[in-house]
């Protein structure tokens, strides 16, 4: 399975063909093989206006019609930096295959958007 990455960055232009299934615009986007994104990340394009059809982004519920021309572009993917802290951790219990760990509350396990 192909990676979020591999259209970080590209533009893609997809005429609607004749003979295709009328679907919602999420889905009808995760069905195209040139198109290796997840049906969360399309939605997301969608909602950030990165996908436009027929020159105009389109609503959720919108289901594409032959002849329409999407427009999408992928965005490249924002890096983050995540830097170590020294701090002091409660571990109750360590072997070669597992930890437990005490954390406090509100501890950051992960770096995220927030």
């Amino acid at each position: 399975m192909a990676s979020l990455e591999d259209n970080a960055g590209e533009q893609f232009l997809h005429i609607v063909p004749d003979d295709s299934v009328r679907l919602r615009i999420d889905k009808y986007l995760i069905e195209l093989p040139e198109l290796t994104l997840t049906r969360s990340r399309v939605q997301r394009l969608i909602e950030d206006g990165h996908v436009h059809v027929n020159g105009e982004v389109p609503v959720k519920r919108y289901q594409p019609s032959p002849g329409d021309k999407i427009e999408i572009r992928v965005p490249p993917i924002e890096s983050l930096s995540a830097e170590p802290e020294d701090i002091s951790i409660d571990i109750r219990y360590q072997d070669e295959d597992l930890i437990v760990v005490n954390k406090p509350a509100g501890m950051v396990t992960h770096p995220a958007v927030g």
